[in-house]
This record gives C-alpha cells, structure tokens and sequence, in this order.
C-alpha cells in the first residue's frame, strides 16, 4: 500500500458546522446543473462537522503560495492504533512521529529532487501515479464521485460560503477568463480515511478537483493521508519523490498529493503546488 498528502501553508479554518451555506448563485447551482444529474439540496451540516471530511481549496498567488486551504482537521484524522479523539499525550507523540517521518511544508521546494532518486524509486512512483490516475478520474463524473464518497457539490457549497470571493472567481472564468491556475477543491472521502489502507492508489483520501468552466470540474490529482501508519514509518517506495509533510497548523499529520501528469514528469507530479494550466472554455 502507498500513502498520502498534505497542505498549504496559510489555512483558512472551516466554517462553523452549525452555519449553513447560502445557495449561491454561482455554487450549488453550479454543481446542480442539468449534467451533473445530482438532485439539489445539499446538508452541508453533516458533510464537515466535528467528524470533519477536511475540504479546501488552492488558490495560487504569483508566488505559488496557497493562501486558501483546509487540511483535514486534526481530530478525524486516523490515530493508527487509537480510537476516538486522541488525547495531549497521544497527540505529542504523534507529532513527533510526524517530525521524524515527514518535513516541514514551509521548509521544502515546490519540486522534488527527481535524480536523487532510485530507478527502483523512480519506477515506483510512477508507478503510484498511474494507478492513483487510473482509479480516480470517473470520478470527474460528480455523481460517480458522491456515490464514491467524494461530496463535490457540499465541498463546493462549504468553501463558497467560507470564501465568498470564489463564486466572483468561477464566474469570471464562465465569461472566458483564463487563468494559469483556476481554483482547486480538495474534496475528502470519510471512509477512506479510517479504511485501515495508506498510500493505497485505489482508495486515495482526497481528491483535487480543478475547475474547468460552465460547471465542469475535472480530477487533476489525488491526496494521501498517512497517519493509519502511526506509530510506524509510512511507507515511501519513491524515496525522495513522495514526501511526506506536515504544517504548522497540522504538526500530527502527513499528506502528500499527487497530481495528474505525464508519466514521465515525476518533478511535477509530486510537486507541492499544482501544475500551472489554462482553463478550458
């Protein structure tokens, strides 16, 4: 089994789950549309509450930066061999198995030091890539991915109500905007994350939507959660590639994310900030 991803840098903390969304003119709406075949109304309450699913979204500045972002909060995450919320002692012990296995995202490069690898860890890597590619994009599909457990449409609903400006942002590029980066969600699926798997490219914890206009959203990449291996290390077949990291935000967790490129690009595969692209209209 193969394990996960982190985060930014900067996080903005999720709304209060007791505050519903408002039905935005550019949210619900937009991931209801006639194509995506999902029926309307969307609890939001149940989709990230103390149980937290961990949404979030990228919004890249020139400096490539995410100053946006919510990494799957820190008392759902999976405590490997504990139950419930962890208590002071189990959270510092976590956190410094999280030190010693993982790095500091505020620390790293945005790519990885590709030649320092292996062949061996070069193939398994991309390797890893493939198979979490190939298990992850019928989940472009929005009701493939909530029956899947991935919730798009509350992850959407959640993240414009908690960032209002993203409904002006997704508007602008339905009137034909481009932008290098448009906005990503990262969508987290409950049950994949207590599933007793890591690095499992079948079952990857989150998913990265990126929006594409007119409603569309398309996978460009899948996250990792590494904790179900606490207290042993995570596994890391591709050595330096994957690497796994924490933040100052969320020092007992270890993500790591893997986004959607050509074989043969592994730097940017297992980059910290999404490829830059242009959106398609």
């Amino acid at each position: 089994m193969y394990d996960s991803d982190e985060d930014p840098t900067t996080i903005l903390d999720p709304a209060p789950t007791a505050i519903l969304p408002r039905r935005s003119r550019f949210g619900l709406r937009r991931m209801l549309g006639p194509r995506t075949g999902i029926v309307g109304t969307v609890i939001v309450g149940t989709v990230l509450a103390a149980a937290a699913t961990g949404i979030g979204l990228f919004a890249l500045t020139d400096s490539g930066h995410h100053p946006f972002a919510t990494p799957p909060d820190q008392d759902s995450a999976p405590q490997g061999g504990t139950t419930g919320v962890p208590g002071t002692a189990d959270r510092s012990a976590q956190q410094a198995w999280a030190s010693q296995y993982g790095q500091d995202r505020s620390q790293m490069p945005d790519l990885p030091n590709v030649a320092a690898a292996t062949p061996q860890q070069q193939a398994a890597a991309a390797d890893l890539l493939a198979k979490t590619q190939s298990s992850s994009t019928a989940y472009s599909d929005p009701a493939n991915a909530q029956a899947g457990g991935f919730d798009l449409p509350a992850t959407l609903a959640r993240t414009e109500h908690a960032q209002p400006k993203l409904a002006q942002r997704l508007a602008r590029i339905d009137g034909g905007h481009h932008e290098a980066m448009p906005p990503v969600l990262r969508v987290v699926n409950k049950t994949n994350t207590h599933d007793g798997k890591v690095l499992d490219p079948s079952a990857p914890e989150i998913l990265l939507y990126q929006y594409q206009g007119h409603n569309a959203w398309k996978v460009i990449g899948a996250g990792y959660i590494a904790n179900e291996s606490y207290p042993q290390p995570p596994p890391n077949p591709g050595g330096p590639i994957i690497r796994w990291r924490y933040d100052n935000k969320h020092p007992a967790t270890l993500t790591m994310d893997v986004f959607f490129t050509a074989a043969n690009d592994l730097a940017h595969a297992y980059a910290l900030t999404p490829p830059k692209t242009q959106t398609t209209t």
